[in-house]
């Protein structure tokens, strides 16, 4: 697939999405409620990550502790990470509509709330990309859903979105994986162009 061609991919998406929404209303990804992708009374559910929480990978800590001791023992390349909220609940219900049930329209609220993670954030950034789906999977489920969010988070932050980085083999999935084999499994799996990221955070 060439990238001209997947770049068109997101916009058809949502365009399909806006589509359906006319004929069949929305409703929510956890609780089926008419009305919205992802309803206010299910986002106010979400247990959100707040400081102190690890310098390099963001996990929560105690008061007297600035790096945690999974970073102690395997020092993280990247040097920093962030997450939005705790994985369960009403947003692990929307993540799995977005990544596995088609439900792309998730990705505006989403795209949302990642906003506001930035702003509070010491994460500094010049540009947004996403982590690419090997090509077959990407066939299989029609889109990737970390790029329908980094757009997203782009739009809404005026970051400029780069597509720059390219899935050179295909890996397991994660999720049945420990943390030791997630490392190993996406080993050397991506290159990025080093003319979009020279110089940038």
């Amino acid at each position: 697939m060439s990238s001209q061609f997947a770049n068109v991919i997101p916009t058809l998406e949502r365009w399909r999405g806006q589509l359906l929404n006319l004929v069949f209303p929305a409703r929510c990804v956890n609780c089926r409620r008419a009305g919205e992708s992802f309803c206010a009374a299910c986002r106010a559910q979400i247990t959100y990550i707040v400081p102190p929480y690890c310098e390099r990978c963001g996990s929560p800590l105690g008061a007297a502790q600035s790096i945690c001791i999974n970073c102690e023992t395997y020092p993280l390349q990247i040097t920093q990470i962030r997450a939005l909220a705790y994985h369960e609940g009403a947003l692990r219900e929307a993540i799995r509509g977005l990544k596995y049930l088609k439900r792309v329209d998730v990705a505006v609220p989403l795209g949302e709330l990642l906003a506001r993670l930035l702003p509070d954030s010491p994460l500094s950034y010049d540009v947004i990309t996403a982590v690419p789906l090997h090509p077959e999977r990407q066939q299989t489920r029609g889109y990737n859903q970390a790029e329908l969010l980094a757009r997203e988070l782009a739009k809404r932050t005026n970051i400029p979105w780069v597509n720059g980085l390219r899935r050179v083999r295909a890996t397991a999935d994660q999720i049945e994986l420990d943390a030791d084999a997630r490392r190993l499994n996406v080993r050397a799996a991506f290159v990025a162009d080093e003319n979009l990221f020279r110089g940038k955070r």
